[in-house]
């Protein structure tokens, strides 16, 4: 069984005997959890995101129900609800269900499969019921299991968090300009050009710029073509397919402009203009031998690739802050909003760029506030009097 390039072995007596009952009488036509599985996941086949995320915790449900309990969706029961909501607290034993997010990319090289990081925090554990109780409610509506016991967990996971925590939370997960300077520069180091081709070294550099400034999500710079810019009263623009299906035109930065070019020289490509736009995927694959296929895009887990080895030239040459050890290409959203945020461009401005639908989404990257409120407090001074 296959998520995504890794291989998911189950033990002997369950691999292949994943099934209901053999007297269940469904409207999907299947007698397997996995194949029951992928019914509900073919709902989705329009909204790659969604799908991913479904799949995903459709996986690690199935893995770890049948590794722990050894038994059937259809005699799934409220405590193994409750059992999984603590397991997924801190997924134990740790070597066997759990790959550092560092090492991810060594071990999908084994084909190996272990679902998880480590511990999901709260509000991801809340995302993980919801997607499961959407599950077990097709599941039930085709018959194929007799209720939904995710119904019947009352209490929430987690409480709403406001505006303050999760500007708390989302720090963690934002680059500093310094941050992304030392990022920046990792490719110009002699670690990066003793490991990695001049090609693949201007890609990745533009990956960094291009998301940096624009702040595209990865499904939508994945998905970018060439023909996907246009040109209005002398300002470039792109076309992009975000959340939803929904498409929306992003401005594109004079500095990001020259940061393409840059990027399209260094594959001897033409300046952008309107005669130079086609059909290729604006980030594209190279052979073996590292010469570029202009017509075949990377895929989302290449970027991701891509920036865990940017990151980890950055710690090689002695970078030493803890964002590295994280870093992925979502980070580049958040690092575009903040500092669109703090070069004081209005909020509605930085909504618009970024498409988000709440107001609340935004106000998490407005960080420069915060510089301004603690220089004031600078400003006092508690009067004591040295003793005589």
């Amino acid at each position: 069984m296959l998520h995504n390039g890794y291989s998911i072995v189950l033990p002997a007596t369950l691999d292949g005997l994943i099934q209901s009952p053999p007297t269940t009488s469904n409207l999907l036509n299947v007698h397997h959890d996995r194949d029951a599985l992928k019914s509900w996941l073919s709902e989705f086949q329009n909204s790659p995101n969604t799908y991913r995320a479904y799949e995903k915790e459709g996986l690690r449900f199935l893995y770890w129900l049948h590794i722990e309990y050894q038994c059937t969706f259809a005699e799934v029961r409220k405590n193994h609800i409750h059992a999984y909501r603590v397991f997924l607290m801190n997924p134990q034993p740790a070597e066997f269900w759990c790959t550092p997010h560092k090492d991810r990319g060594k071990i999908a090289k084994q084909q190996q499969w272990r679902p998880f990081s480590g511990p999901l925090g709260l509000r991801s554990i809340q995302t993980a019921m919801t997607i499961l109780s959407g599950l077990f409610e097709y599941l039930r509506d085709a018959a194929y299991v007799p209720a939904n016991p995710f119904s019947l967990i009352k209490q929430k996971v987690v409480e709403t968090f406001d505006l303050e925590e999760r500007k708390i939370q989302m720090m963690e997960r934002i680059l500093t300009l310094s941050e992304f300077q030392l990022l920046y520069n990792a490719l110009y180091s002699d670690n990066a050009t003793e490991r990695y081709s001049p090609s693949w070294i201007a890609r990745s550099r533009f990956i960094l710029l291009f998301m940096g400034y624009l702040g595209l999500r990865v499904s939508e710079f994945v998905n970018a073509k060439w023909d996907n810019f246009i040109y209005r009263e002398n300002c470039w623009w792109i076309i992009v397919t975000g959340k939803g299906r929904k498409t929306a035109r992003v401005p594109v930065n004079n500095h990001c402009l020259d940061a393409i070019n840059q990027y399209r020289a260094a594959f001897d490509l033409p300046m952008l203009s309107l005669e130079s736009l086609n059909n290729d995927p604006i980030c594209f694959s190279f052979l073996p031998s590292g010469q570029p296929v202009f017509e075949k895009p990377l895929t989302q887990r290449s970027v991701h690739m891509i920036c865990r080895a940017i990151a980890d030239l950055a710690i090689q040459n002695g970078a030493t802050s803890s964002a590295f050890e994280h870093f992925s290409p979502h980070w580049l959203r958040h690092f575009s909003a903040s500092m669109q945020a703090q070069s004081d461009i209005p909020f509605a401005m930085i909504k618009a760029h970024h498409r988000h639908s709440k107001d609340e989404t935004t106000r998490i990257y407005l960080h420069h506030d915060d510089k301004i409120r603690h220089d004031w407090s600078q400003k006092y001074q508690i009067p004591i009097k040295t003793k005589p």
